[in-house]
């Protein structure tokens, strides 16, 4: 676990209000100002694969269309 310290420090929170103003949805604006840094290593692989994996997706087809999106996660 990371100390609370050292999170205000990175302005940890600051970073997740400035990604949130990029959410589409209420409850996607939810989750991303509730995350906290991943610890363990195979965790931070697999985002890291599905990050890339979204890139890619975003440089070959442009920007998907998005015309419905379900609240799959709930709060």
């Amino acid at each position: 676990m990371i100390e609370n310290s050292v999170l205000e420090k990175l302005e940890f929170t600051k970073v997740l209000n400035s990604i949130s103003n990029y959410a589409i949805t209420d409850n996607g604006k939810k989750i991303l100002l509730n995350l906290k840094p991943l610890t363990e290593l195979n965790k931070i692989s697999r985002e890291g694969q599905c990050v890339t994996e979204a890139k890619e997706i975003l440089i070959r087809d442009s920007t998907p269309q998005i015309d419905y999106i379900p609240d799959y996660l709930k709060f």
